[in-house]
């Protein structure tokens, strides 16, 4: 606060310059505790949603990759299993044609085994790979994920907190300025409710008319010395510069 100076009665100007003055320190508070601080948690948030956005999409994008891992798994291994099917297919078509020779028969065996290898090793990896993505999805739906989640609504309390406070201090602030401001209202009011005009015209009357009243004239004989108090008019007694002092005054505004 400026400290206003509670002595009556105080010109309405003045009562204007101290509302003013008031509201423009204020004005700089506000700036100085509470716009800064404001901008400052704005970037702040702004920043942290940044990074746990990023965090978030770098996990989806690492859950989405074991995801498409075990679908490629799963039709290799379905692949496998199907060319292993069709060689065994082939085999029993060969085993059972007395025709074949004996080569040919043993070729068709090694390519069944071999598919059949092939289709074991394929299997495997996509058993391996659903353990892989089964551990991964539990560990991305029940810690992972939550815990990011946790640590956004926590920017969130945290922005709302902090705001909500500061628009506190906002508000006590405004209110600390207030009987300031209203003392000043009160006091013009009480001078516009006090003027009067014909009171002020009286006491305006009163000083031009209290100038001492001129004696009577005496008669001079000639070749007299004239009294000292003599005068053809006494308007004349007064110099310039005292005229020009009343016609002055009687311009000023009694408030």
């Amino acid at each position: 606060s400026s400290g206003i100076n509670a002595e009556w009665p105080l010109r309405p100007g003045d009562q204007l310059e101290l509302i003013a003055r008031e509201h423009e320190i204020f004005a700089e508070r506000l700036e100085d505790d509470i716009s800064t601080k404001i901008r400052h948690l704005y970037k702040e948030v702004t920043n942290n949603r940044k990074n746990l956005c990023n965090t978030g999409n770098q996990l989806k994008q690492t859950y989405q990759q074991q995801q498409d891992q075990l679908e490629k798994a799963r039709q290799k291994y379905e692949k496998m299993a199907r060319e292993s099917e069709a060689a065994n297919i082939a085999f029993q078509k060969v085993n059972d044609d007395m025709n074949v020779s004996r080569a040919q028969l043993e070729k068709s065996r090694a390519t069944k085994e071999q598919r059949l290898d092939i289709m074991d090793k394929a299997k495997g990896d996509y058993i391996i790979q659903i353990e892989k993505t089964n551990n991964f999805q539990h560990d991305y739906y029940l810690e992972t994920w939550p815990s990011l989640l946790n640590q956004m609504q926590k920017v969130e309390e945290n922005r709302v907190d902090e705001l909500g406070s500061l628009l506190k201090q906002k508000c006590v602030l405004h209110k600390n300025t207030l009987p300031q401001v209203e003392q000043c209202i009160d006091n013009m009011i009480a001078t516009c409710e006090n003027i009067s005009s014909t009171q002020d015209s009286d006491l305006l009357m009163e000083e031009r008319t209290m100038a001492n009243y001129p004696p009577d004239h005496e008669f001079i004989e000639f070749g007299a010395k004239p009294p000292s108090n003599f005068s053809t008019n006494p308007s004349m007694r007064k110099t310039k510069k005292e005229k020009s002092t009343d016609c002055d005054s009687a311009l000023i505004p009694l408030l």
